[in-house]
């Protein structure tokens, strides 16, 4: 379960609010590939649904950041 610097990149910005159209602009992607980037992270995270973002945050600090 190696998520990659970019969904990485794209989960932190959805989790401070920032919008899938912001985050596109940002980061110079398409909207699609910054939905399907948060969908693998997700799913490789074990997450269901994107409204468990928090969830996505806290696996990923466990992981990465520590």
């Amino acid at each position: 379960m190696v998520l990659s610097p970019r969904e990485v990149c794209v989960l932190n910005l959805s989790i401070k609010g920032t919008s899938v159209k912001n985050i596109a602009k940002r980061l110079g992607l398409q909207i699609k590939t910054v939905y399907a980037h948060r969908s693998n992270a997700c799913n490789k995270l074990g997450v269901d649904k994107a409204c468990n973002l928090f969830h996505c945050r806290l696996l990923i600090k466990m992981i990465y950041l520590e």
